[in-house]
């Protein structure tokens, strides 16, 4: 889109295939070019600046696509108005603790989780042991506080339930990955709560070497049979849906 030093839109325009376009015929003057995404192609993708963003001077470097602004004059050609974008890479989140409470009087598990991190997290599951599998213990999605974030978050589900001894929770991103964690023991703090580590004998990003061998694999198995699990039953959710008569 093209607009006058006014506001006032001059002209609009779309790409081709090979991401090319262009404005002609304009009057001498400084006009502001930006970028709309009517269709949403651009919806999985972040804008990159050039490494001389704003400079008139250069070609092929990307430039602020709210308004980039240039100046033509004497039928001259501009060709630095460009405009790059690369695609969103997700990675898990950060988990900084994990903690949950049984209380007998009530009958409920109260689950807590903060993350330092999220990038493109749409949400999570959490998953219980019973009898000796793992079950998906939320019927919907928790939905992320702040899909993009790079601050303390907290969380908090209740689940009225039997009494269960070990949790796991599963992050879920923008392309529908999932991340297991755990296992978790019932009744103990894993990680830190704010900015204040509170098992010191275990701090998190040593848990694992924490344990001894033994325990570590047991882990690591419970971690496999948890991801294995959540593989069957989306590998079952399609198959259903995809019955027909």
């Amino acid at each position: 889109m093209l607009k006058d030093t006014n506001g006032n839109i001059v002209a609009s325009t779309t790409t081709d295939a090979n991401g090319n376009y262009s404005f002609t015929g304009l009057p001498n003057g400084s006009y502001a070019v930006s970028v709309t995404d009517d269709n949403n192609e651009l919806a999985n993708l972040i804008h990159t600046d050039g490494p001389n963003a704003g400079d008139n001077l250069i070609d092929n470097n990307s430039q602020d696509d709210t308004g980039y602004t240039v100046a033509v004059s004497g039928g001259e050609t501009n060709t630095t108005a460009d405009f790059g974008y690369k695609p969103v890479i997700t990675t898990p989140i950060t988990l900084a603790s994990f903690k949950t409470v049984y209380d007998a009087s009530r009958g409920v598990t109260d689950i807590y989780w903060s993350t330092l991190t999220e990038t493109g997290n749409v949400g999570f599951e959490l998953y219980a042991m019973t009898n000796g599998q793992w079950l998906k213990i939320n019927e919907n999605l928790i939905a992320s506080k702040n899909m993009y974030k790079t601050s303390l978050t907290e969380y908090h589900f209740s689940y009225e339930g039997e009494y269960v001894q070990e949790w796991a929770i599963v992050d879920v991103d923008i392309k529908g990955k999932r991340q297991s964690h755990g296992p978790f023991s019932l009744n103990r703090l894993y990680g830190q709560e704010g900015s204040v580590i509170i098992d010191n004998t275990t701090p998190w990003e040593d848990i694992n070497e924490s344990h001894n061998e033994k325990l570590q694999q047991r882990d690591e198995q419970k971690a496999n049979d948890i991801n294995q699990y959540i593989e069957d039953f989306i590998n079952d959710d399609t198959t259903n849906n995809g019955e027909g008569s």
